[in-house]
């Protein structure tokens, strides 16, 4: 993808350079301004079919309306543990089709993982995030169909978010052979699509991450759970992302320490493939910061009651120190 590409999808903003690949295409950091303010975004283009395949006609019809159908779904779903509904754009090419989406710049999960010793916190942290996020899918009848590491990622706060919904379901609808093979330990037994076997994949995430902990005393009650969520009998599993999540938060389970914090930016960044000379004369801005719905509400709340206690602190502080030297 090009600067001028980009800019002819979203106007006035700029393709900073790529940061990531996959089999079906590769991921940009691209920047813009709000009222002034620069902000970030990664920008990842699918091109569709992959080489030494091709689509017909028909096939990449379908493939476009499935997409934005998912999209549609996918929006009526609100939880702060779901990416953004991401901004969609479809550019018809000779013989395929390029799928251009905009979301926010996160952290790999996996990856964060493979450079970070994980705890019994992460899981039970990972464990209630993702259940969050299949809980609001179940809420509004939809299955997101797709948990699997690599669509697992993580904001700076630390806390795990849920991708791609959808997506691989429209690709394996119009041919197997767009899907890349995934390792079959995350997939369930029976093979179906439902909240049952995507409480099976998370069951086996949380195991495998559970593993690299190295802790010595093991919990319980959480392997309890872990053990339920990934049963080969879909019958003996937890029916339902909200029993499973009732299960997590409740009594037996030690609560979590602080999440540690990404750096999800600085990572992207990082592994830019500058041109020759270009990384110099860029401007890397301070970002603002992706915030999921409901959390800038939030932080502001939690400003306002600091302030608030700051500020009772500060008086009661003067009328010690005035009642001390008499003077009330």
């Amino acid at each position: 993808m090009t600067n001028s590409q980009l800019q002819s999808l979203w106007k006035g903003w700029e393709l900073l350079g790529q940061f990531g690949s996959g089999t079906l295409g590769d991921v940009y950091l691209a920047k813009g301004f709000l009222k002034d303010k620069p902000i970030y975004t990664a920008v990842r283009e699918l091109i569709l079919p992959p080489e030494g395949m091709s689509l017909t006609g028909e096939e990449i019809k379908e493939l476009e309306r499935c997409i934005r159908a998912e999209l549609e779904d996918y929006r009526k779903v609100k939880s702060l543990h779901l990416a953004p509904a991401d901004d969609l754009k479809f550019i018809e090419t000779v013989d395929g089709l390029r799928v251009i989406t905009r979301t926010g710049v996160f952290m790999p999960m996996d990856e964060y993982f493979e450079k970070n010793v994980p705890t019994r916190d992460d899981v039970l942290r990972l464990g209630r995030d993702i259940c969050s996020a299949l809980k609001a899918c179940e809420d509004a009848g939809l299955v997101h169909g797709d948990v699997r590491p690599g669509n697992i990622m993580m904001l700076d706060s630390g806390d795990f978010i849920l991708c791609d919904f959808g997506l691989r379901r429209c690709l394996k609808n119009v041919d197997d052979r767009l899907v890349s093979p995934e390792s079959p330990v995350f997939e369930p037994p029976e093979g179906r699509i439902d909240m049952v076997s995507d409480i099976y994949s998370l069951g086996r995430i949380m195991a495998w991450i559970y593993s690299k902990t190295g802790e010595k005393r093991a919990d319980r009650k959480l392997i309890e759970i872990i053990v339920r969520a990934m049963s080969e009998k879909s019958a003996l599993r937890y029916q339902t992302a909200g029993e499973m999540l009732a299960e997590l938060n409740g009594p037996g389970i030690r609560e979590p320490k602080a999440p540690r914090k990404t750096v999800a930016m600085a990572r992207a960044i990082r592994e830019i493939k500058w041109e020759e000379g270009q990384r110099n004369s860029r401007d890397i801005s301070p970002m603002v910061r992706y915030n999921p719905p409901g959390a800038v509400e939030e932080k502001k709340k939690k400003r306002k009651k600091t302030a608030i206690i700051a500020v009772c602190g500060a008086i009661v502080a003067i009328l010690l120190l005035l009642k001390i030297y008499g003077v009330v």
